[in-house]
């Protein structure tokens, strides 16, 4: 995997490889979200604020399109635009971009905007790229242009999921160790688009300006509770394996890091100060970009030695968000679950013998590491979840939920959700009390 974060990364890019590009058609995948609908009472300012988001990925899309046909003459056939309407990609999609690819010849495959579209084109070019690899068509490239936090996190990790209806459920795709380092990640960070940058002391009022929409701060929660749950998993396998071992650290503490600034600059901005709000919304996505690229190269299915097990967030949403929590995407259904995670990790038996994740939570609270620094975390995750400790707004997983559902529910389904996708996940007892602490915040 190739990551270009500069101004105008995608020409610069497409200048760099116009020659391996031209041979073969180039199959453009892009979608925007339909901007929100206009009511008798007249737009409120938060439409406009969402209507400035729409527009910026329509005009990121453009651009991409505008590059490849028009700038470089490249042959291009498009896939999607409003057409990929649901939070994630479903089979129909897959098929239907596929026999697009096919009857165009195109191998080549460009993704730019949202993060369904991400999914849908490492699906698309993973699963062409085995069908013709027989063929000699080495030199397909996979370019992915996400155009949001969500997008950015879904482009960095290595799989992908798609949305079964008869199952309810989301199904990951697998890709293959040699289709993944012919990913290339182009962003520009001028040109990332956030739905809601605001940060409120009151959960409805926050709710009603974002929507279903998750905020920059959102992202970084979720960053961290990916980082937090990879490293409670990770602890235990990696004294064997260094180069993988200096790998992961690496990536877990660039994601602590980065999601820590952000979560910081956010908290602290004046709201009134309109000079400052724009100069902190546009620092604090830059550290909530890159907790997203670290993030998403810490996602695991449960599917590979090195990574042993799913991470909780991505058996959950699997398992769960489709069908009981409809009222939350994926980056703020991740973020709701950070006080419920600090939680079952000290509850864990096994969390502190590990050195790994002690390092993390050491980090997070800025503790000494040998000073019982998980009992410390979950102190931290419960002062950024209160309000009247923060400007922070960690999401509650009971306000994205439809109705009460049943924890024991819950956890029933996850367990069987992880038998049929035939995956490694975390112990049932973990998962229980996830969920158990998560739902009664």
């Amino acid at each position: 995997m190739k990551i270009l974060r500069k101004s105008s990364a995608l020409q610069s890019h497409l200048s760099s490889i116009t020659s391996k590009l031209r041979p073969s058609t180039t199959l453009i995948i892009s979608s925007a979200p339909a901007p929100p609908k206009e009511d008798n009472a007249g737009p409120r300012k938060t439409d406009q604020e969402l209507q400035l988001f729409h527009t910026g990925i329509e005009n990121q899309i453009g651009q991409c399109q505008f590059a490849t046909s028009m700038q470089f003459n490249l042959k291009t056939i498009s896939y999607g635009n409003k057409t990929l309407s649901g939070a994630y990609p479903t089979k129909n999609n897959i098929d239907a971009a596929l026999e697009l690819m096919r009857r165009t010849g195109a191998t080549n495959v460009i993704g730019v905007g949202t993060g369904p579209v991400m999914d849908l084109a490492k699906a698309c070019y993973y699963k062409n790229r085995e069908e013709f690899d027989s063929l000699g068509h080495d030199q397909a490239q996979l370019i992915l242009n996400p155009g949001t936090l969500g997008a950015t996190l879904a482009a960095a990790s290595k799989e992908c999921l798609m949305l079964c209806p008869e199952e309810e459920a989301l199904l990951p795709y697998y890709s293959t160790d040699t289709a993944i380092d012919a990913t290339t990640i182009v962003l520009d960070d001028k040109v990332i688009s956030v739905p809601s940058w605001c940060v409120s002391d009151n959960v409805t009022q926050l709710r009603s300006q974002r929507g279903n929409n998750a905020t920059i701060t959102d992202s970084a929660l979720a960053s961290i509770v990916i980082a937090i749950d990879a490293a409670h998993a990770l602890g235990d396998v990696l004294s064997d394996e260094k180069e993988v071992e200096q790998r992961y650290r690496i990536l877990l503490e660039e994601c602590v890091a980065s999601a820590l600034d952000c979560i910081k600059i956010m908290d602290g901005v004046s709201m009134n100060d309109p000079a400052e709000l724009k100069v902190a919304i546009q620092t604090g996505k830059e550290h909530a970009i890159t907790s997203m690229l670290n993030a998403g190269q810490l996602l695991s299915f449960g599917n590979v030695a090195s990574l042993p097990r799913r991470n909780v967030s991505l058996a959950m949403t699997s398992a769960l968000l489709p069908t009981y929590f409809p009222f939350g995407n994926w980056l703020s259904f991740t973020a709701s679950l950070l006080p419920g995670l600090c939680r079952a990790i000290e509850e864990s038996d096994e969390a502190d013998d590990n050195e790994l994740l002690r390092g993390i939570a050491a980090k997070i609270t800025a503790s000494d590491e040998s000073y019982d620094s998980l009992s410390r975390m979950v102190e931290w995750a419960d002062r950024i979840s209160s309000p009247n400790e923060s400007s922070i707004v960690v999401p509650s997983l009971s306000s994205l939920a439809e109705g009460a559902p049943d924890p024991n529910e819950l956890v029933m389904k996850v367990e069987d959700n992880g038998a049929f996708l035939n995956c490694a996940d975390a112990d049932s007892t973990y998962i229980e009390s996830l969920l158990f602490s998560s739902l009664n915040r």
